[in-house]
């Protein structure tokens, strides 16, 4: 007979279903659940819900039991990246009629500002990838990336990248329903700057 492990209702719709994933992902997990976690257990959750754990790691969470070990993955989580993001972040973004009044020169100078900005963008998010204390909360803010897929050679603005990644992380294991309404609010500008035709771009 499986043991009925339950899940506190306050928790975000995600989150209970990330933490049902959890526990799937533990070999024969339902019957033994008030069971120690072996070591090969320990260590296939932390690359599940994570980048992977380190020795110590691995050796901490073996020594739990299965619900232990999902309240222990649940309590690292955080809905704010630790790695300080690039000061630009906080400047204001350019107008489409900004970027049009500026002459060839300016606009070149502007697309090396991007180029360089973009690779300063991945630096930070792969220092926190690596750095975090809350690598659920990095694995599930990447999931939601490749699923809402937008990338910085079309939309051409890094902050507008980052707008958007600061959304996942925040919202990535609370309550669809409220990701998907303020990602309309940052999507759309995401959108309308790569789709933009031709000759009329202020991107050229």
């Amino acid at each position: 007979m499986a043991i009925p492990i339950a899940i506190p209702v306050k928790r975000g719709v995600m989150e209970r279903f990330f933490v049902f994933m959890v526990l799937s992902v533990l070999p024969g997990l339902m019957p033994v659940a008030a069971a120690g976690i072996s070591f090969e257990e320990a260590r296939h959750l932390l690359a599940r819900t994570g980048f992977g754990g380190r020795w110590e790691q691995i050796q901490a969470f073996e020594s739990m039991d299965h619900a232990q070990a999902v309240t222990a993955i649940l309590k690292q989580t955080r809905t704010r990246a630790q790695t300080p993001p690039p000061e630009w972040v906080n400047e204001p973004l350019m107008t489409r009629k900004q970027i049009k009044q500026l002459s060839t020169d300016e606009r070149k100078k502007l697309r090396q500002q991007w180029r360089r900005r973009n690779f300063e963008l991945k630096a930070w998010w792969f220092r926190e990838m690596v750095e975090t204390g809350a690598p659920f909360s990095e694995q599930m803010t990447l999931f939601w990336h490749n699923h809402f897929t937008s990338g910085l050679r079309k939309v051409k603005s890094p902050k507008l990248m980052y707008n958007q990644n600061r959304l996942l992380r925040q919202h990535a294991l609370g309550n669809f329903r409220q990701l998907i309404r303020y990602l309309g609010c940052v999507q759309p500008r995401i959108k309308i700057q790569s789709i933009y035709p031709g000759q009329q771009s202020p991107w050229a």
